[in-house]
């Protein structure tokens, strides 16, 4: 609940509005869903799995430049670095550049993987 609580308020800024051209969510088939918010290029997203997947989530945060972003995971069982390029305004290919799991995790995917998100919402 205490990190549910801290993604929570990373999304509410105080005195701004997010208003990104990516905001919204977006569908990372089979894997889940992913929530983008954008102000003044820094984007948060919180991704959410699927229950296959652990049904748990995770919170990320980085900054675009155009229509690419490299993004951190804030929350989660590691240190995940991915890229984001987003091909249309309702396709982005994410890529994981890295990934060093915490003691007894491990990580979901190989770095070098890519995936597809689309635009729900």
């Amino acid at each position: 609940m205490k990190k549910f609580l801290i993604a929570l308020l990373l999304l509410v800024p105080a005195q701004s509005f997010a208003a990104g051209p990516f905001d919204g969510i977006w569908e990372i088939k089979p894997y889940g869903y992913a929530i983008v918010s954008e102000n003044n290029n820094e984007m948060i997203i919180v991704a959410v799995y699927n229950d296959d997947y652990g049904g748990d989530w995770v919170a990320s945060r980085g900054t675009r430049t155009d229509n690419k972003a490299r993004i951190t995971n804030i929350t989660g069982e590691g240190n995940i670095i991915s890229d984001i390029e987003i091909k249309t305004d309702t396709i982005a290919e994410i890529t994981q550049v890295s990934c060093i799991p915490n003691i007894g995790y491990e990580c979901l995917l190989p770095d070098g993987y890519k995936i597809t998100a689309t635009k729900v919402w």
